[in-house]
């Protein structure tokens, strides 16, 4: 009783002075502002809209290549061709799943799902990366056959104009996924506005304070458009297709003028399927980074430890911790001590916290943030030592 009492003291202390709430208040109204107009909120909203409408041009192409392929595969009698129509399969399979993750990102938090549905981008890109897999060993499997009894016939002609038809599609999808030329970009429309609510923020003074930023929006202040992870996982699809239909194409050009080099068609098979794996190296360790909760690519550790040691009142940090919730949200708790008195006046706890978010907010990007100040007077920081951070 004695230690809270002594700490709503110095509260009421720090508010009571007019200067001080003033500045408080002028600093709180100013935070409010930025947040509920804050740029990165502005910017997740821009990009999950251009991501769904990019993702559906790319879902519709996708879509008639692998008719074409699946029709010219059972023509030519080509195991290449039809390994390329179960990759171009696998990617429709990848924008479905992106495009509910985009859905699933707009879903408000609830009691069960606090931090809402956002994790669903990262769950789809990693549920993609294990179908590639699948599917690259079954058609491996097969192209292993047909080498050892070497019992099939190709249909050059019908294999090359298939491979072309397909490697302009893919050539058109990088593009479009990657600058954002999308023809039906109305297929978002208007209604996208507020894709994400704008979150605002809040603070609670006391000895014990927390400030918590905004969740909706929260992301490095580096991110780009094209840095969405569902796109990304798009992108190194089609990358992966595009190096096998250009290897298709030279393959079936070879088969067409020299029918007795249909051996090429199962190596080729191998060969790309093995390449489009690589392309999903960098991506699948991307996902499990985020899921074990690591360092946000970006953030550094001691940089924002030494920024926060340096507002004013702060004597420490402890407890530091960040994550991310995905490829562009991240989260950064921490505590810092304090001393009662600062140039012989009260702690000032509200702006302190103030301070600490607009530090995390301004200069890394991160607009989610739960900051807790404790004074060295309080014993506090005995407790925290059982769940000790990095050194």
């Amino acid at each position: 009783m004695t230690e809270n009492g002594g700490n709503r003291g110095i509260m009421m202390t720090s508010l009571g002075n007019g200067g001080h709430r003033n500045s408080y208040g002028a600093l709180k109204e100013e935070t409010m502002a930025e947040s509920e107009e804050n740029p990165i909120n502005a910017q997740r909203q821009v990009l999950l809209k251009g991501a769904k409408a990019r993702l559906i041009f790319a879902l519709s192409l996708c879509t008639l290549i692998v008719i074409a392929e699946i029709i010219g595969s059972i023509l030519s009698g080509s195991l290449a061709i039809m390994s390329d129509a179960g990759h171009l399969l696998t990617d429709i399979v990848t924008y479905i799943i992106s495009l509910t993750s985009i859905w699933l990102a707009k879903k408000p938090p609830s009691k069960n799902f606090t931090y809402g549905l956002l994790r669903a981008e990262v769950v789809g890109a990693l549920f993609s990366i294990i179908l590639s897999v699948c599917l690259a060993v079954v058609l491996t499997y097969f192209a292993a056959l047909r080498i050892a009894h070497r019992d099939f016939e190709i249909d050059g002609k019908v294999m090359l104009i298939i491979s072309v038809i397909n490697f302009l599609g893919n050539i058109i999808q990088i593009f479009q996924l990657q600058f954002g030329f999308c023809c039906c970009a109305s297929l978002c429309g208007e209604e996208e506005e507020g894709l994400l609510p704008s979150g605002h923020g809040h603070s609670h003074g006391g000895g014990h304070g927390h400030s918590h930023g905004s969740l909706f929006g929260g992301g490095s202040k580096d991110n780009e458009v094209n840095d969405h992870m569902n796109v990304r996982a798009a992108c190194l699809h089609i990358i992966g297709d595009s190096l096998f239909g250009f290897g298709l194409m030279v393959g079936a050009l070879i088969i067409y003028f020299k029918p007795e080099y249909k051996i090429l068609d199962p190596i080729l098979t191998i060969i790309f399927g093995i390449l489009v794996l690589l392309t999903l190296l960098g991506l699948f360790r991307e996902c499990i980074h985020i899921l074990m909760a690591g360092t946000p690519r970006g953030l550094e550790y001691d940089e924002i430890k030494q920024r926060l040691v340096e507002i004013d009142g702060v004597e420490g940090v402890h407890s530091l911790r960040m994550w991310s919730l995905t490829s562009d949200v991240h989260l950064i708790c921490a505590h810092l001590v304090s001393a009662r008195f600062y140039d012989g006046r009260p702690i000032d706890a509200p702006k302190i916290l103030l301070d600490a978010r607009h530090i995390l907010e301004t200069h890394f990007g991160v607009v989610h943030s739960t900051i807790q100040i404790e004074t060295v007077e309080d014993g506090v920081e005995f407790l925290c030592a059982r769940t000790t951070g990095p050194k």
